[in-house]
This record gives C-alpha cells, structure tokens and sequence, in this order.
C-alpha cells in the first residue's frame, strides 16, 4: 500500500488523500480551501461560476496533479468523500472529472451537498454517484 497525500495536511482546507493498493487507487475527499475563493468571490462584480484552471491559480484547490508524475490518475477507482463540509467535498465538482473510472461514494447527506454544488455551479459530472449508508458496507 502506497499513500500520498495530496492536500489538507498544512490548512484547513483542499483535503485529500490518494492510496494506492495493487494496481487501484482510492482518492478520500477532494475539498476546496475557502480564504482564496472567498476573497475571489469579494473581487467580483458578479455571481459567477468558476473553473477548474482559475481555482487552481489561486490555491482552492488540492494539487491533484501530483497524481499524473506518480502515473496514478488513470487508476483511481473511487472518490470516497467522508463528510460534507466544503474543506472535503466542495473540489468534487471541479476535479471528478479528471477521474472518469472513479465511482463517488458518499453519505446520503453528503451526496445531496454534492448535488446542490453541481446544480449551483451548472456542472456536470459523468461519474457513477453510490450513496453509502452509515454503519453499512
């Protein structure tokens, strides 16, 4: 078993840990850091949504890419998201894309946080969605 970890260790914030057993690999949480998003938000005129390239420029984001030097992007096999504040869920909707394989597994509360991001936000996301009830395998 390999793990790396991505984000979320040095800020509350852009969470997320990527562990790797055989040939598979198990993304825990993909959160956004909100200082820089909110003072993003402050300098608009505007409502509006955002992308993937202008939240990484300004750090609310886990610095996934990581991922692609350790040749692991391609093997991801589920975004495990473990609760739904911002800090572990709110960077789903803009890097679950880069993981097409990966299934979204989530409390039935936490996937109901994702589905208002991904409505809010007008995004849309291919990956299969598995709400995992607590206490349940």
């Amino acid at each position: 078993m390999e793990i790396c970890t991505v984000g979320g260790f040095e800020e509350v914030g852009k969470n997320m840990t990527a562990v790797k057993v055989g040939e598979d690999v198990f993304i825990f949480d993909a959160g956004v850091y909100l200082p820089p998003l909110i003072e993003l938000q402050e300098q608009e005129t505007q409502q509006q949504a955002y992308s993937e390239k202008k939240l990484r420029s300004v750090g609310a984001l886990p610095d996934d890419l990581v991922l692609d030097k350790l040749g692991w992007t391609d093997k991801v096999r589920a975004i495990v998201i473990g609760h739904a504040h911002l800090d572990h869920v709110g960077g789903v909707p803009y890097l679950a894309h880069r993981y097409p394989k990966a299934e979204i597994l989530a409390t039935p509360f936490t996937m109901e946080v994702l589905d208002t991001l991904l409505r809010d936000e007008k995004i849309s996301i291919k990956n299969k969605r598995k709400r995992i009830n607590a206490n349940t395998t």
